[in-house]
């Protein structure tokens, strides 16, 4: 019986400790971009809308470029691993959507940049090339809408 009372004993000090000790969770923050094309979007030439590639780059510091913007290959893939962060790119076809989820620590200090591209069949488009800044420690949501040649944000 004496050895019955210990155990209940040591298992009751055991499970409270660990209950009050619990270390909070380490909160992220969360990034969303919404990528919706409209029905007219990159139109050939007989007017004829076509998917449109989308891109979306996390990038370490502002005014950075992917390397064939000037070819019209906005979303190629980057090959400057130094200062991106993440690199997501959709074929996305009239009248659809995609989002673009990801999460960045609490703790981070440096601000992000993010990038959304398009890669329109007829070259680079009235506005191909979107840059935003993430604040560090917030939370950041976007939607942007792809119409004929070129990217708006909402």
């Amino acid at each position: 019986m004496r050895r019955f009372i210990i155990l209940v004993l040591l298992f009751l000090t055991v499970s409270c400790s660990s209950f009050f000790s619990e270390e909070t969770e380490q909160k992220s923050h969360n990034i969303e971009i919404t990528l919706f094309t409209e029905w007219n979007v990159n139109q050939n030439e007989f007017s004829v809308s076509q998917p449109v590639k989308l891109c979306v780059i996390e990038v370490r510091r502002a005014g950075w470029l992917p390397a064939r913007l000037y070819e019209g290959r906005i979303c190629s893939e980057p090959s400057d691993a130094v200062d991106v962060i993440n690199y997501e790119s959709y074929i996305v076809a009239p009248g659809q959507k995609r989002i673009y989820q990801a999460a960045y620590p609490t703790g981070a200090i440096n601000p992000r940049w993010i990038l959304i591209g398009a890669e329109f069949q007829q070259g680079i488009g009235a506005r191909s090339l979107i840059e935003k800044e993430i604040k560090p420690g917030e939370d950041f949501k976007l939607n942007v809408v792809v119409e004929k040649t070129s990217l708006t944000v909402l």
